[in-house]
């Protein structure tokens, strides 16, 4: 039971911190948030960015290396993740979302997902994007481990 409640404290200190970080970054993750994205998504992974990609079709596709399956199954260790936003044939403009996550190439990250067709899509917007690397990650691995554990089914 101790247990449970230091990786409890552990998970609300996070959000507080991660919410307190969040003021330059405008990426506000407090517990109740981490949760909810827990809940809504089909697969959280720790991975690296390999490859960025605009087709032309207004979004941009990012290929990533799983490193870590935090919930979920991940039937391959590449998968596609595309986000909206990006080049659009015809147009000298980019087209660009306001909200969405950034992505850099050979960037650890962890995402929480939801499966649409052949591909995968942020959960969040840039909310469901977070580092990969850190006391932050391992601390926002550990706290989704916890809520998880707590589920009946996961």
């Amino acid at each position: 039971m101790a247990n449970h409640a230091s990786r409890a404290l552990l998970c609300s200190g996070l959000a507080v911190f991660l919410a307190i970080r969040a003021g330059a970054e405008s990426t506000s993750l407090d517990e109740e948030v981490i949760h909810s994205m827990t809940e809504a998504s089909d697969l959280i992974v720790l991975g690296k960015v390999i490859e960025i990609g605009q087709p032309g079709d207004g979004t941009t596709w990012i290929n990533l290396k799983v490193k870590k399956v935090l919930k979920g199954a991940a039937s391959d260790n590449m998968i596609a993740v595309t986000i909206p936003g990006g080049l659009v044939r015809g147009s000298d403009a980019p087209l660009t979302v306001e909200g969405q996550p950034h992505f850099q190439e050979k960037e650890l990250v962890i995402v929480f997902l939801s499966i649409s067709g052949d591909h995968f899509e942020i959960v969040g917007a840039e909310k469901g994007k977070q580092p990969g690397e850190g006391s932050d990650a391992r601390d926002l691995q550990l706290c989704i481990k916890t809520y998880l554990s707590k589920k009946p089914f996961h």
